[in-house]
């Protein structure tokens, strides 16, 4: 537990230095979660190796959860399980435990998101109330449509790696760093 603890620690010191919280995500099948849940240093390999079993959406995440569901914190079925939903598990990791999304919630979403287009979330794209609701990172009114592109360019591959690992039946496991 303290190897986790410490590797973690210097994750968030790396990325403290900036003084950024970052979304990343990870799909795993149901042995590979086992061997998370007996050795959490494996979570931490695995969120920062290569692939397409993996995903950071930097800081966008919470401006594409907006999108999605209209609000700030509320997790809402289908799409809007994509960023915050599934069950915490393990310890608090600075920014809040781990969260983990089941097979079948992962190809719900992943169906789910296949139905929301872009153009469907641009239209959605509200800077003055994304500031009033405080949308990590505070930055819509002054970045506007660059802000728009980056978190449309995210979603798509959003929309990709939950495709992907629904395709392969994989759990998905989320971390704030």
């Amino acid at each position: 537990m303290k190897k986790i603890l410490v590797s973690f620690a210097l994750l968030f010191a790396t990325f403290s230095a900036h003084a950024s919280m970052i979304w990343r995500a990870v799909a795993v099948d149901a042995a590979q979660f086992a061997q998370v849940q007996k050795n959490p240093d494996l979570l931490g390999r695995m969120l920062f190796s290569k692939g397409d079993q993996t995903i950071s959406l930097d800081k966008d995440w919470h401006g594409i959860h907006y999108l999605l569901t209209g609000t700030a914190w509320d997790v809402k079925d289908g799409a809007g399980q994509a960023i915050l939903g599934g069950e915490e598990f393990g310890d608090d990791l600075g920014y809040g435990p781990a969260h983990m999304l089941t097979a079948a919630q992962v190809k719900a979403i992943a169906a789910a998101l296949a139905n929301t287009s872009p153009d469907s979330l641009a239209a959605r794209y509200d800077a003055d109330a994304m500031m009033k609701l405080d949308i990590y990172p505070t930055v819509w009114d002054r970045e506007g449509p660059r802000a728009l592109a980056s978190l449309l360019m995210s979603y798509g591959e959003l929309v990709a790696f939950y495709r992907r690992a629904a395709a392969r039946a994989q759990i998905v496991v989320i971390v704030m760093v």
